[in-house]
């Protein structure tokens, strides 16, 4: 069917959008066909068409990835049941309404604005006001357990092959690139630095080493009356090789970075003790032509990507100082914030800034609890270090909740679930998967709370749902971009 759909933007504009369906009367013309009888690019062969009007301004899409962003298949699976995180990023109809729902990130669709042929860019930014990803990013990568399970491809994904140029500042992406390649490097150096035969030319006093360069020592060295020298050519078995040099240079200009930005990661000093022994060189982009992608390892390719973009943005020479400037060139990429949320409040829970004495069971995603109405996975279950007490925790990226009577009937419904009807089945869960089946007491049910991110300057707020029994909520302080420290929950 046709739809028409208005839709009121943070600016308070609002944007009309029309989906129209496909024209069931347009038929391929004989003109429009190549010698195989194929479709020609141009032919619009009856595909759906979005238009979005604002300002008097209009643009025509036709773009497989947007349709995809609206239709809404079922949470996280496509048809095959795969899943499919970046398919979220986008528009999603919901009970009439669009939403961006929890992904932030960007990408380019296929559509022209009519009046002055421009791209058209799909940007969605973090719910919460000046909220800083990558420091969130930054803490989790801090905690070796909560890492483990915020991994690129799951949770978050780059094209690193595109640039897009906007009147915005990304620097807070680039940190976050900065910060995940410190941790494929602190990976990657667990194994140390390869190595490779690295061919030497030298001039040599009274001793011959590899092969001996006759002509060059003849030309060079007898006029001189240095007949006690001699050119050798060798090949030395060192870690001073291009692919190390790149990832030095891409190391070094993070680093000035994150410094520049207040930013202090632990793993800097451990990283630098493996390339003392690699030149600090210059490099330029067609160096990268030259790494060989035969003999290195599979992890340096990772490293290697990920390195080619912090030396496109920053600079290509780690002897120059990095001046201060605004970031906005960015490549298209996704982040599941519902994930890293529920990652960042992992890492307050084990450092004992919510909940002191517990112990913390956290549901990753492997660990479903499969019940006769299907799986259930609480995001945490923490149990007092004597067994005493038990709680369940739902980490939820919403800000709904920063209103003292801001409560979600399915989170609740949800909450109770797990809290009141399936505890049992629970605490069998976490014996299967932990080995603690001694440590529970049969006594009463746990205490049940939702877990949300505060808003700038809010006050971090206790409340009880109504109706409810045991079910709390309780804020937690997010980081912010202007924020030097990580605020304490």
């Amino acid at each position: 069917e046709d739809v028409e759909l208005e839709v009121e933007l943070n600016d308070q504009k609002t944007v009309i959008l029309n989906i129209k369906k496909p024209d069931k009367e347009a038929k391929e013309s004989t003109a429009d066909k190549d010698k195989k009888g194929q479709q020609t690019p141009h032919q619009d062969g009856g595909k759906k068409k979005v238009i979005l009007k604002w300002d008097e301004k209009q643009i025509e899409i036709t773009d497989e990835g947007f349709f995809n962003a609206i239709r809404k298949p079922p949470p996280g699976e496509d048809e095959q049941g795969q899943q499919t995180p970046n398919k979220y990023l986008g528009l999603h109809l919901e009970n009439g309404k669009l939403k961006a729902h929890w992904f932030v990130g960007l990408f380019k669709l296929n559509g022209k604005i009519k009046d002055n042929n421009a791209e058209v860019i799909f940007l969605v930014k973090p719910k919460i006001n000046g909220l800083s990803f990558s420091r969130m990013f930054l803490e989790v990568m801090k905690n070796p357990y909560a890492r483990e399970h915020f991994n690129r491809g799951e949770d978050w994904d780059i094209n690193p092959s595109e640039f897009i140029q906007l009147d915005e500042d990304f620097s807070d992406f680039l940190i976050f690139i900065v910060l995940y390649y410190m941790d494929v490097l602190y990976k990657l150096l667990r194994r140390g630095l390869q190595r490779s035969y690295k061919k030497h030319r030298e001039n040599l006093r009274g001793r011959i080493r590899g092969r001996v360069l006759v002509g060059a020592t003849v030309v060079e060295n007898w006029p001189r009356g240095k007949k006690h020298y001699a050119y050798c050519e060798y090949n030395e078995w060192t870690e001073d090789i291009l692919e190390n040099r790149i990832l030095k240079a891409a190391f070094l200009k993070g680093i000035g970075f994150l410094r520049r930005q207040g930013i202090d990661d632990e793993r800097i000093g451990y990283i630098g003790l493996y390339f003392e022994r690699v030149s600090t060189t210059r490099i330029y982009p067609q160096d990268f032509r030259l790494t060989n992608v035969q003999r290195i390892r599979r992890d340096y390719k990772e490293a290697l990507k990920i390195a080619k973009i912090i030396l496109k943005q920053l600079g290509y020479d780690p002897e120059v100082e990095i001046k201060e400037k605004t970031i906005n060139t960015v490549m298209p990429h996704w982040i599941n914030m519902n994930e890293l949320f529920e990652r960042y409040v992992e890492v307050k829970i084990r450092n004992g800034e919510i909940f002191k004495d517990y112990d913390v069971y956290p549901g990753y995603k492997d660990r479903n609890i499969e019940t006769e109405i299907g799986p259930l996975r609480p995001d945490f279950v923490l149990v007092k270090k004597d067994g005493s007490e038990y709680i369940i925790a739902d980490a939820k990226y919403k800000k709904e909740y920063n209103e003292e009577d801001g409560w979600i009937k399915e989170d609740l419904a949800q909450l109770s679930l797990y809290g009141r009807i399936r505890w049992k089945k629970i605490k069998k869960w976490i014996g299967d998967n932990f080995g603690e089946k001694d440590k529970f007491k049969d006594k009463e049910e746990p205490e049940v709370y939702i877990i949300y991110p505060l808003n700038n300057n809010s006050e971090c707020r206790w409340g009880i749902a109504g109706s409810f029994r045991d079910i709390y909520k309780i804020g937690v302080r997010v980081p912010t971009k202007d924020s030097q420290k990580h605020p304490n929950a």
